[in-house]
Formats: C-alpha cells, sequence, structure tokens
C-alpha cells in the first residue's frame, strides 16, 4: 500500500531543504557581525554576509513554494562551496587559532552537501519532473 507517491516524497524533500535554507539565512541575518569576522576580504565582509544570507532566503523560499528547484539547487551549492573555501582555506592557514578551528567542521559540512548538490544536479536529467 503506497502512502504516497514518488512526485509528493521529492516535494516534502524539497521544502524541508527549504526550510534548513530559510533557517540557515535567518542565522546569517542574525549573526552577520560575527559571521563578518571570518570572511577574508578587505573591505565589505558584513555586506557580503548578508549577501549570502539573502542568497540563501530566496533559494529556501524557491523549494518551498516549488518553483526554479534545479537553479535554487544550483545556487546554493555554489553558494555553499564559495563560502566554505573561502572561510576554510585560510582557517587551515591559521589553525593555531582556537576560534578558527571550531568553524572549520561546519565548513567541512558546507563542501561536502555543496559537492553532493553538484553531483546529484549532474545525475538528475533537467527534463525529468523535479
Amino acid at each position: 500500500m503506497k502512502i504516497f507517491s514518488q512526485a509528493t516524497g521529492l516535494r516534502v524533500i524539497h521544502a524541508i531543504s527549504g526550510l534548513l535554507l530559510l533557517y540557515t539565512s535567518y542565522f546569517h541575518f542574525q549573526n552577520y557581525a560575527v559571521m563578518a569576522v571570518y570572511v577574508p576580504l578587505p573591505a565589505g565582509s558584513k555586506y557580503f554576509v548578508l549577501f549570502v544570507a539573502t542568497l540563501l532566503g530566496f533559494c529556501g523560499l524557491a523549494l518551498v513554494l516549488g518553483k526554479e528547484i534545479r537553479k535554487a539547487y544550483f545556487a546554493t551549492a555554489i553558494t555553499f562551496a564559495a563560502t566554505g573555501l573561502m572561510v576554510l582555506i585560510p582557517t587551515i592557514h591559521f589553525s593555531n587559532d582556537y576560534y578558527l578551528k571550531l568553524i572549520q567542521l561546519p565548513n567541512v559540512y558546507k563542501l561536502v552537501i555543496a559537492f553532493v548538490l553538484f553531483i546529484l544536479l549532474i545525475a538528475i536529467k533537467p527534463g525529468n519532473k523535479e
């Protein structure tokens, strides 16, 4: 006995992913000043964190609404890969700092999520019903 179809299951997964991205966006908005310290830019690091928060918010909203799903996942993967590498590479070079060591693991998670999203986007053809 089927409880729900495959399309409904995918819709639920997209909605849960979207809610997680919306929460991540909210977290970035609430803590942008703290996160900006770890962005290795000479100027504008707070604005960069706010931009990332906005981008993740739009992607999460698109996933919850079920609109432009591939584009939302692709933008999320690019954002996670770029921000993960941007923060992780300097922390590896200055790994004697205790606080920098604490932020290494979440950035590794970002890179893993980005890698999985890229693989899924490559494996699933654009013509398939999402």
